[in-house]
C-alpha cells in the first residue's frame, strides 16, 4: 500500500519539468470538443485543422488530459477486470488508470487510421527501488518513425495530501525522449525502450540509473542544477564535520 500513494504522489512530481510546448490552438481546439460523442464522431472532430497526423495524435493527448482524471479507487481495487479499462467504461466515467488511458489513446489512434501501440511493462520510483509499478503507456508511429507517449504521466495529478485531481500538462510524455522515459518506463519488450542498443534490466537497476532517477526526482536533471547542489553538499558535509 505504501508504494501505490507514493506512486500517485510521483504523479504530481514528475510535472515540475513540465517546459512550454503546449499548442495552445490545438488545445483550446481539443476543450471544446462536445461531450458524450461516439468515439469515431469525437476522432473526426479533433482530427479537424490539424496539419498532420502529429498534430492529430497531440490534439487527442490534450482531449484525453483535459477530460479522463486519474481514477485512485480504480488504482486500489485488488481483482481489476478488463471491463473496468474498457473504452466504453472509460468515456463513460471519464476517469481511468493507466491501462485505461494507454488503451484510450490506441482506440482514437486507431480510428485515424494511425498506428499505434499499447506497451506494458514497470514504473519505477525512487521509493519501490526493486520491483517498480505495472505501468502502461504507448508508443506511436508518425511518418514511419515511432515515438514514445505517457498520456496518464502527461495529463496531470494529485497535490500532497489531496484527493483532487488537477490537469497539468507535461509535453515531455508526448513525443518523449526516450533516453528521459526510461529513466522510470522500463518495457517488457526491450524494442520499446527505443534505442539502438537496449539495456537490460540489471543496468536499469545501475548506479547511473538509479541516479537519475534520484536527480529526476529531485527536480536536478538540468546539469548545472545538478553541479551546483553537489557543490552544495559538499559544503554541508564540510560544514557539518
Amino acid at each position: 500500500m505504501r508504494y501505490i500513494v507514493i506512486f500517485m504522489l510521483w504523479l504530481t512530481a514528475h510535472s515540475v519539468y513540465a517546459v512550454d510546448k503546449v499548442d495552445s490552438v490545438r488545445y483550446a481546439y481539443a476543450k471544446k470538443a462536445p461531450q458524450n460523442l461516439a468515439l469515431i464522431t469525437l476522432v473526426n472532430y479533433l482530427k479537424r485543422g490539424a496539419i498532420n497526423n502529429q498534430k492529430v495524435v497531440e490534439t487527442f493527448f490534450y482531449w484525453i488530459a483535459w477530460n479522463i482524471k486519474y481514477d485512485k479507487e480504480l488504482m486500489l481495487k485488488d481483482n481489476k477486470s478488463i471491463e473496468d479499462i474498457s473504452l466504453d467504461v472509460v468515456l463513460s466515467k471519464k476517469k481511468t488508470i493507466c491501462s485505461g488511458y494507454s488503451n484510450l489513446l490506441y482506440e482514437m489512434c486507431k480510428a485515424a487510421n494511425i498506428e499505434c501501440v499499447v506497451i506494458h511493462g514497470f514504473a519505477q520510483t525512487m521509493i519501490d527501488e526493486e520491483n517498480g509499478v505495472p505501468h502502461a503507456w504507448n508508443a506511436v508511429k508518425i511518418n514511419n518513425k515511432w515515438y514514445l507517449v505517457d498520456v496518464t504521466w502527461g495529463s496531470g495529478g494529485f497535490g500532497l495530501g489531496s484527493d483532487e485531481y488537477t490537469v497539468k500538462l507535461d509535453m515531455h510524455y508526448f513525443l518523449a525522449d526516450p533516453k528521459f522515459l526510461l529513466i522510470d518506463h522500463f518495457p517488457n519488450e526491450a524494442k520499446w525502450q527505443l534505442l539502438p542498443k537496449p539495456i537490460s534490466l540489471v543496468e536499469f537497476h545501475n548506479k547511473y540509473w538509479d541516479e537519475m532517477r534520484y536527480r529526476k526526482f529531485n527536480n536536478l536533471l538540468d546539469d548545472a542544477v545538478y553541479k551546483e547542489h553537489k557543490n552544495m553538499e559538499k559544503e554541508s558535509i564540510i560544514l557539518t564535520n
